[in-house]
């Protein structure tokens, strides 16, 4: 893939060196190269129809992302190491909740249908204009980041509610789905505030929106759990010693 060492600020307002070939999506350009050419670029010159609107989208992330953000969410590294470190997540709840086969078997299950479920909140988000992910031009970002919020977001927190509502039973439910939406959107609010990684549209709207999307993927986790591992008190804990009684 051709650098942008031979391109120049004139050049991108242009049209003419053909950079929009030059770029794909793991393609970062917070690096020295980049911020050289564009740190005396005109942007209020790029003249419209000069560029595609994908490519263009692109130019504005990385320009309000130039001091604010110094990783690429898509690139397949960062998306491999987060499969990676949601597995990790998953087996060290798993772990400390003491979960069995069947109740992991369980959430592992409810929580597949949290990809395509997440895919289609973020798709209607960024056409509403709730909120959107500015590295993203689509309505929704690539697979692999809707299984690491699945793995992690849905089996293992969703270990972890198991286990609260084990305890406390239907108040132990209504409990961790509050919780469980509030931590939601409370990240995805410092997210916003501190990077260009997930942006609001403006109004209230988006806040409520954004815990309803995070409270029913809990509840979905929750009652396909149920249905295939059964009740949460139903089971033993894994490392629990079992008597045995003499039968006469």
């Amino acid at each position: 893939m051709a650098g942008l060492s031979g391109a120049s600020p004139g050049g991108l307002a242009n049209g003419t060196d053909g950079l929009a070939g030059t770029l794909s999506p793991s393609r970062f350009l917070l690096d020295d190269e980049w911020n050289h050419w564009t740190d005396g670029l005109d942007w209020g010159a790029l003249a419209p129809g000069c560029l595609d609107i994908e490519f263009l989208h692109r130019l504005i992330f990385y320009k309000e992302n130039k001091s604010s953000m110094n990783i690429n969410p898509l690139d397949p590294k960062i998306l491999a190491l987060s499969l990676f470190v949601t597995t990790i997540l998953f087996a060290i709840c798993s772990w400390f909740t003491r979960a069995t086969f069947r109740r992991m078997l369980g959430g592992l299950i409810g929580g597949l249908p949290l990809i395509p479920l997440v895919m289609f909140y973020d798709a209607m988000a960024a056409r509403f204009g709730l909120w959107h992910y500015p590295a993203v031009t689509s309505g929704s970002a690539p697979i692999a980041w809707y299984i690491s919020t699945a793995l992690f977001y849905g089996t293992a927190l969703g270990l972890v509610g198991w286990r609260v509502i084990r305890r406390f039973d239907r108040w132990g439910l209504i409990i961790f789905l509050i919780v469980f939406g509030l931590f939601g959107v409370s990240r995805d609010v410092a997210y916003s505030l501190t990077s260009n990684f997930i942006k609001f549209g403006p109004g209230w709207l988006p806040y409520p929106a954004d815990f309803f999307a995070y409270v029913s993927g809990a509840a979905i986790v929750q009652l396909l759990m149920r249905w295939i591992a059964g009740k949460p008190g139903s089971d033993l804990l894994s490392r629990t010693r079992k008597t045995q009684q003499d039968v006469t």
